[in-house]
Parts: C-alpha cells; structure tokens; sequence
C-alpha cells in the first residue's frame, strides 16, 4: 500500500523513481539532481510523510539499486546479483521459479530476447499448471544462466539511466 502511494504521488516528478519504500533521486548534472530532490521532498512534506536521514545517501556517484549500478553515464548489472543468479540451483517448483525470473529480470535489458528465452520458464509460474522440469526448462534455464555471464564479460555495459 505504501509503494503504491509513493508511486502514484512521485511518478511525475522527473527524475525520480521508486520500488518498495526505496527513492531514487538522479540527474545529469547537480542542477538536475538537486531541482528533484527539492521536488520530491516538498512532495513527501505536503504527504506527511518522512524520511530516515539514516537512511538517506545524497550526491553519490554511483549506487547499487535493485540489482544495478546508477552511475552518471547510466546503468549497468550489478556484478554481485549476477553471480548469486549464475549460481543458482535449477528450481524445484514454481516459486522458486518465481524467485529466479524476478532477480534476473533486472538485467533483461541487456539481454536480447529475453522474454522468449525465459518463456519455458515463465510457462511455469502460470496458475494451474502442473510444475514439470524438463530438458526444454533446464534449456532456457542453463541460456539465461550464460547470457548472464556473456553480460558481465562486456566491459561495462552501460545503458543510458532511465
């Protein structure tokens, strides 16, 4: 419920995002930033609503969030996430499968055809259907698994924030 009402009071608010409870303030240069942090503070003022100043990190030139690196020339994987993905154990049912699509789709951008890729895989996750691991789900699983590691082997694949 919270997320929904950051969300719904934040989303037009240039350059300024959030997931869960967490808030993302960026910019492309100071001048950006700050007019967004000024934004969305006078917003949460005007919501009665605070911020931890513990919490709070400000003018950092780069920050990992949810499984990617920000930095002033965009966004690239977060090494760690990708290697708790590559070392994953094959799903025993479609939780799990759940659970794994959920953490790998924060690097869908950088992987080409990853909705096919995944299909097998998302097939699983449907309602009613019964959980069958086979050769086919093992298949996209293991290609997921090394497009991953394709990703983290490019220098640093950066994709212009937002």
């Amino acid at each position: 419920m919270f997320q929904n009402i950051l969300q719904r009071n934040l989303s037009d608010i240039k350059n300024v995002k959030n997931i869960a409870d967490d808030i993302i303030i960026f910019g492309k240069n100071r001048q950006e930033h700050d007019t967004a942090l000024e934004s969305c503070l006078k917003r949460l003022s005007a919501l009665n609503i605070k911020a931890k100043g513990s919490k709070c990190s400000f003018l950092k030139a780069e920050i990992k969030f949810y499984g990617l690196i920000f930095t002033e020339k965009g966004t690239r994987p977060d090494p760690d996430r990708v290697a708790k993905l590559q070392n994953v154990a094959p799903p025993q049912n479609a939780s799990e499968v759940r659970s794994f699509l959920g953490m790998a789709n924060t690097c869908s951008d950088y992987i080409p055809n990853y909705a096919a890729m995944t299909l097998p895989l998302r097939e699983l996750t449907k309602k009613n259907v019964k959980f069958k691991w086979t050769l086919v789900e093992q298949r996209s699983f293991n290609q997921l698994k090394q497009k991953l590691t394709q990703v983290m082997l490019i220098l640093t694949p950066i994709k212009e924030a937002f």
